[in-house]
């Protein structure tokens, strides 16, 4: 990744281990009866190192496999190349055969910039979205923006147990 864009990310995995186990604590301290293990973190392949202005870049990614009864969360990253703000959409695609992958991108995840300082967006995918979904994998980034852009990764978590 260009520009320290991989230290970039793992910063940013680390922020994202550090708010999960925050959140644990905080169930924890509130009388929970249930404790969740803590998660799993890993980057998507494939993201491009650039994305021309106005623009969509095809994606070929490993498949990220989907634990039946689990959630999934995705954090995107990306910075622009000058001041102007605009929105990136990280796009992925699903598959119930592990063949097969759907064409209508139902998963689709927001990245609003804000010029040069890196950006970052989340979802989180409940249980109930995944029911029979094998796989998921990223399949393109659009960039609305009016100059290039540089994505920085995608990180996504999933609970381990």
């Amino acid at each position: 990744m260009p520009g320290g864009g991989q230290g970039l990310l793992s910063l940013l995995v680390m922020m994202v281990a550090l708010f999960c186990f925050c959140v644990l604590l905080e169930t924890v301290a509130m009388g929970a009866t249930t404790v969740y293990q803590p998660n799993i973190f890993k980057a998507a392949t494939g993201v491009p190192a650039a994305v021309a202005a106005s623009s969509t870049n095809a994606v070929t990614s490993a498949a990220i496999p989907v634990p039946q009864g689990k959630g999934i969360a995705f954090w995107p990253a990306a910075k622009g190349t000058n001041a102007a703000t605009a929105l990136v959409t990280y796009k992925f695609e699903l598959t119930y055969d592990g063949t097969n992958y759907t064409t209508t991108t139902p998963l689709q995840v927001g990245v609003s910039l804000t010029g040069t300082t890196a950006a970052l967006g989340f979802t989180n995918v409940p249980p109930t979205f995944l029911t029979g979904v094998r796989a998921i994998k990223l399949t393109s980034v659009v960039n609305a923006h009016t100059s290039g852009i540089e994505p920085l990764g995608v990180v996504y978590s999933y609970s381990n147990q």
